[in-house]
């Protein structure tokens, strides 16, 4: 997102200091001309307490930030909240911070998961779902009518969607014509790869550890094809820090990035989340010569044609034999590709008529 903001002309950018992170000196050598300030925390490492929650943390962030603004007095002509993944963060916060402009979004956690989906998963989660997306359409309604009273007040203000379904739901609840922006900017380059064949998929899992992400059904998954297909492969967790007793898979706990070359050779990224907008670790894994396996959430598919394959909305989150065999073909036929070769898909968004757009 810093990235599309300097492209499309902002001078400043705020920042969190949490670890994982660039420094701001680093940032200004990227991005010449965009001034950074860093805005503390309230965790600097996604550890103990994002193990319960990693709202609290961004709301409190979020009051930081909208006071370091008043604090410097000169409010910015055009104010652009781009950390909206979970759309019940606050935005009120905001509405004395700037001048003429609010751009808020890309909006939503990867869209409201479809009842068929939601009927295959544990009860637990079900509930958490339900609950999650009606607070979020009320927050997201209570978020609608204070936009309609900055408009009515002779300000301009754009919402953007990160997915379709996303889209939908806030033009649903009035938010108007809400174009779809993936927060993505350039997601895969053309890549052509050289690799060694291998016989024994190495699947690499990535994520935190919340139920979202849902580990279990990757250590499923992992089970399922090595009893029936592949006895050598392994699994490679990072994000979660554990022991495990399987020699076959190891636990990486929090890292600052992936080793993405060392899994070149049999690598699969498996991403087994229930609910995304476009994943990072989809874009880095395709665009370090590696496929993917992936549940079919948010816009991994127009990631298409790059190697990817997705686990059917259905057959979530108890893989039926049908879907696993279909899946070890895939991932049999990948590992024992020599040639590599990624086409290039630009999803870059262009904001610049938003940016002019006057409400």
């Amino acid at each position: 997102m810093i990235d599309l903001a300097w492209r499309n002309g902002f001078d400043r950018a705020i920042v969190s200091d949490v670890e994982y992170n660039e420094a701001p000196s680093a940032f200004e050598t990227r991005f010449p001309g965009l001034t950074f300030m860093v805005v503390p925390s309230p965790v600097r490492q996604q550890r103990l307490l994002y193990r319960f929650t990693d709202l609290l943390p961004q709301i409190i962030w979020h009051h930081r930030a909208a006071a370091a603004i008043r604090q410097e007095g000169a409010r910015p002509v055009r104010l652009w909240i781009a950390n909206s993944a979970q759309p019940w963060l606050p935005l009120g916060v905001y509405q004395d911070c700037f001048g003429e402009q609010l751009i808020w979004g890309p909006v939503g956690g990867g869209g409201t998961a479809p009842a068929r989906y939601l009927a295959t998963c544990d009860r637990s989660t079900r509930w958490r779902e339900w609950a999650r997306t009606a607070i979020e359409r009320l927050t997201i309604a209570a978020k609608v009518r204070l936009l309609t009273r900055l408009r009515r007040s002779g300000r301009s203000v754009t919402v953007m969607a990160r997915t379709r379904e996303v889209a939908a739901d806030l033009a649903a609840l009035g938010a108007g014509d809400v174009p779809v922006v993936s927060e993505i900017v350039a997601p895969l380059q053309p890549l052509t790869v050289v690799k060694t064949a291998t016989a024994g998929p190495r699947l690499v899992w990535v994520g935190q550890d919340i139920p979202r992400k849902n580990l279990a059904m990757a250590l499923d998954v992992f089970a399922k094809l090595r009893a029936r297909h592949f006895p050598a492969i392994t699994l490679d967790i990072h994000g979660v820090a554990d022991t495990s007793e399987d020699p076959a898979v190891t636990y990486h706990g929090w890292t600052a990035g992936v080793p993405w070359d060392r899994y070149r050779e049999g690598g699969v990224l498996l991403l087994t989340s229930y609910r995304e907008g476009l994943p990072s670790a989809v874009l880095e894994a395709l665009q370090a010569g590696l496929s993917c396996v992936s549940t079919d959430v948010g816009a991994v598919a127009t990631l298409r044609p790059a190697p990817l394959f997705l686990i059917p909305m259905d057959a979530y989150p108890n893989i039926d034999d049908d879907t696993l065999d279909t899946m070890a073909s895939f991932i049999r036929d990948e590992v024992a590709r020599t040639t590599y070769r990624l086409e290039g898909a630009d999803h870059a968004p262009s904001i610049a008529r938003l940016i002019a757009k006057k409400d």
